[in-house]
């Protein structure tokens, strides 16, 4: 996913829209996923997970649950880099297995 390099946070994020500021978003869709480049005046900026990494999507409906529980209801949509299909993070098919497995040691 082609974003800018500098990011913002969630909090930050929610204190700008909170305050009124004029606030764009633009979602991009990269391999497997979602992210999200917000302007605020001449800034772009990607938004961060809890560590700092872009924070990422896999389902589309529900980033744009978020960008509207947030107050922001228009936004661009970028698919130029969108892959339908290609993963991203832990493979659906380890995600499962762990699960499994937890629930087995579980009972």
């Amino acid at each position: 996913m082609q974003t800018p390099g500098k990011t913002i946070d969630h909090s930050t994020l929610r204190r700008l829209v909170d305050a009124g500021a004029h606030v764009g978003a633009e979602v991009v869709g990269g391999a497997g996923g979602w992210s999200v480049v917000i302007s605020c005046g001449q800034a772009r900026q990607t938004l961060a997970a809890t560590r700092g990494a872009p924070r990422a999507w896999r389902h589309f409906e529900t980033l744009a649950g978020y960008l509207k529980e947030l107050g922001i209801v228009q936004y661009r949509v970028n698919t130029a880099q969108f892959a339908p299909g290609a993963t991203v993070g832990k493979p659906a098919g380890k995600r499962n297995a762990t699960a499994s497995e937890r629930m087995k040691r579980a009972h």
